[in-house]
């Protein structure tokens, strides 16, 4: 009776993939996806208090603006990828070009709307760690009959000292006076107001703003109005 050899009949065991092919698709994984974290880390970093962190944060940000066209880009790569793979030709190829353009499409959707939450976020934390210096802004005015002529002013009756944004790279807040104001930004209601440059990169012109009359004119402060509490975030 002839011996059968199980050896000859056994399906043969899949290769293992090799190393080489195991690191593109690493690399490929990360050129699709380093969009879903690159904006939120900006942002997270350029509201940080240190001032190098902050400065690499607002780069980060300004850098990521000339991104936003990706999601539409790499859609329509994907797109053309599967289209391409219904015609003869290399479809495996193909459809491994269009999951790649997919994937680079959904990171990059996901890295605009998280960071725009990271920036909601932190905004928010700055309306309420500005709170002390409004209320003695109004204490002082309220007291004294007008506006107190420097921050330094309120110090030490109304603050033990001037406090800061706690964003690294625009540390400072801005008493604006109506007299002072060129652009008539603060409008006839308020005879002053608070302003913070928040971190955005040295080619953004964004300000935070108080009034005192809560009364936000995009037009009249030149960009468009997010309200943050009794804030306005002024896009420019």
């Amino acid at each position: 009776m002839p011996i059968h050899d199980s050896r000859e009949t056994d399906s043969p065991s899949a290769s293992p993939v090799p190393a080489a092919q195991m690191a593109a698709w690493a690399s490929m994984l990360f050129l699709t996806t380093w969009l879903a974290w690159l904006l939120p880390l900006g942002w997270w970093a350029g509201f940080q208090p240190n001032w190098l962190l902050s400065e690499a944060g607002g780069v980060i940000v300004v850098g990521s603006t000339v991104l936003l066209w990706v999601p539409v880009i790499a859609g329509f790569y994907a797109v053309g990828a599967l289209v391409k793979a219904s015609f003869p030709g290399p479809r495996r190829t193909s459809l491994r070009n269009a999951g790649w353009g997919f994937v680079l499409a959904v990171s990059s959707l996901v890295g605009n709307w998280w960071g725009y939450e990271v920036w909601k976020q932190e905004v928010q934390a700055f309306v309420t760690r500005s709170q002390p210096l409004v209320s003695a802004l109004h204490q002082y005015a309220r007291d004294q009959g007008a506006s107190p002529p420097t921050l330094e002013a309120l110090v030490p009756k109304y603050l033990p000292e001037v406090p800061q944004t706690g964003w690294g790279s625009r540390p400072n807040y801005l008493l604006i006076h109506a007299t002072q104001d060129s652009s008539s930004q603060i409008g006839e209601q308020s005879d002053w107001a608070l302003q913070a440059t928040p971190p955005a990169g040295a080619m953004s012109f964004d300000k935070m703003l108080y009034l005192p009359s809560q009364k936000y004119d995009g037009k009249r402060l030149g960009g468009s109005i997010i309200r943050f509490g009794d804030w306005a975030y002024v896009k420019d």
